[in-house]
């Protein structure tokens, strides 16, 4: 399917079992040379209730311990000095001191009810959870020139703290019947993604912030008001959300020594956001965005709309009882659309020609891939085999980055599929 350019890797969660009571748990403690200490708990039960339901939950805390520092530095945003017009001094500031920033902890749990309701009929519902919170990022600064650590082998310069937040939710219920000549399958799905992080740009940004509104502020370089006197940073505040429906149907032709085969149908309908903010705050507390003055001097939204059918089929010949040929073909259409809205005072700084107003991005294409695998068992505990096969990630509208008139006149507004025979 979709983004499996050289395939996939499948991970199946353990069904929950009738007629068992069971549970076990597990925890670990772990030490990291040079940073902090991380730990983790996690433990499984599995409940009979009656003769034809049971029910299994997991869950998981683990603490990924830091071995990144954020290590002190004086940084110096250049002023300008044009005697006798303009003379703005130098302004230095100190960036935070702090040990092991790139902690993480995680959150999970699974839930899975099944219910054999007929010796033919199998319904399972699953509820999956996960949260993440990171403090920071395990990058490091280098030297351009040979990427050697320029502060120690794992530091950073951070002036204002960085986090991801991640939370993730699954809900999905699996129908199964034997038809006798065939099982038909019926997988439903719905996924919701939540992803808040802070990027700092103090670095990048903050010798700007404090020239336009901060301690270095002229009205002969600024076009804007003189809001405070206390040292100015940067931040990019960016939400992304991604929600998910899915729904497939299998029919698969029972176990053979001859011939198999199963066919089915694919669709899937996905919204995504994407969120972005540059932020200034006062180096003493991030928060302080002076009134609400340094919100948003940046935005961009980037709305978008996917949708997916398709159509599969495998068959496996089996040849003789140690030769078989496995064959697959799917057909897929996807439709997209784009709508991206970019804007805030500092705006005309980034977009010269001037705040630029996007047309919605549009997209459909079809898409075939396909699979052959022939297989011979030398024995019955070897077996040699071939295997090729197409993948694909869809095409879809671009995301327009800040460009002049003359380069958005060019910029394609959408780009094809990529494809990948392996």
């Amino acid at each position: 399917g979709a983004n499996s350019l050289g395939g996939i890797f499948k991970f199946v969660s353990n069904k929950p079992q009738l007629g068992v009571l069971s549970g076990r748990a597990r925890a670990g403690v772990e030490f990291v040379d040079d940073g902090g200490t991380g730990y983790s708990a996690n433990g499984m039960i599995n409940i009979p209730l009656g003769d034809t339901v049971a029910f299994r939950a997991s869950g998981t805390f683990r603490k990924d311990a830091g071995w990144v520092d954020a290590d002190p530095q004086d940084i110096v945003f250049p002023g300008i000095n044009a005697p006798p017009v303009l003379v703005i001094p130098d302004l230095t500031v100190t960036s935070l001191d702090d040990n092991n920033i790139n902690d993480n902890k995680l959150w999970n749990g699974r839930a899975s009810l099944l219910f054999q309701a007929t010796d033919d009929l199998t319904i399972r519902l699953t509820a999956h959870g996960q949260n993440m919170r990171t403090h920071s990022s395990a990058a490091v600064e280098v030297d351009p020139d040979d990427y050697d650590p320029v502060r120690g082998d794992f530091s950073q310069t951070v002036f204002i703290p960085e986090f991801n937040d991640i939370d993730y939710r699954v809900f999905s219920g699996e129908i199964e019947y034997d038809l006798g000549f065939a099982s038909l399958l019926s997988a439903t799905s719905h996924g919701k993604l939540k992803s808040a992080f802070r990027t700092d740009l103090t670095l990048l940004l903050g010798g700007t912030l404090n020239l336009l509104f901060g301690p270095q502020h002229s009205p002969l370089v600024s076009p804007f008001a003189h809001l405070t006197d206390d040292p100015l940073g940067s931040f990019q505040d960016q939400t992304t959300r991604v929600n998910k429906f899915t729904q497939e149907f299998r029919l698969a032709s029972p176990s053979s020594d001859r011939f198999e085969w199963m066919v089915g149908l694919y669709y899937t309908h996905e919204k995504g956001l994407i969120d972005q903010h540059i932020n200034g705050g006062t180096l003493a507390d991030p928060g302080d965005q002076v009134g609400g003055d340094l919100h948003d001097l940046l935005f961009l939204s980037l709305d978008s709309r996917y949708k997916e059918i398709a159509g599969f089929t495998n068959v496996t010949w089996h040849a003789t009882d140690r030769f078989d040929i496995t064959a697959g073909a799917r057909l897929s259409k996807n439709d997209q659309h784009s709508e991206q809205v970019v804007g805030g005072p500092l705006a005309p700084l980034q977009f010269p020609g001037g705040t630029p107003v996007f047309e919605p991005g549009n997209s459909d294409e079809r898409v075939f891939t396909y699979s052959i695998s022939p297989r011979y068992e030398l024995s019955d505990t070897t077996a040699i085999y071939a295997r090729i096969a197409k993948g694909y990630r869809p095409g879809g509208p671009n995301a327009v980055p800040p460009l002049s008139d003359e380069e958005l006149a060019d910029f394609p507004t959408t780009f094809d599929a990529d494809t990948l025979t392996s």
